[in-house]
């Protein structure tokens, strides 16, 4: 979807392959995470981005519970339960 609307997407298999495609591309405006994935969760990326990216807004997608300090701070797309 995102694709069609005009965005250039960058996919990642883990959450440091992640971290290590925002360390090389330039101009990455949005970041979308799933909550489940290998290595870390969702929030926990989150986090990571936050720290080097202050001003990219981040969405967590996913039913998975987000860590306490997360809090509402992350925004989130539920999946249908």
């Amino acid at each position: 979807m995102l694709k069609e609307l005009g965005h250039k997407v960058h996919s990642a298999s883990s959450g440091q392959k992640a971290l290590d495609i925002l360390r090389e591309e330039d101009g990455i405006d949005h970041f979308v995470t799933d909550q489940l994935m290998p290595g870390m969760i969702g929030s926990e990326l989150a986090e990571a981005v936050v720290a080097g990216l202050p001003n990219v807004p981040i969405v967590a997608t996913g039913y998975a519970k987000l860590r306490k300090e997360a809090g509402e701070a992350l925004p989130r797309l539920r999946s249908p339960s």
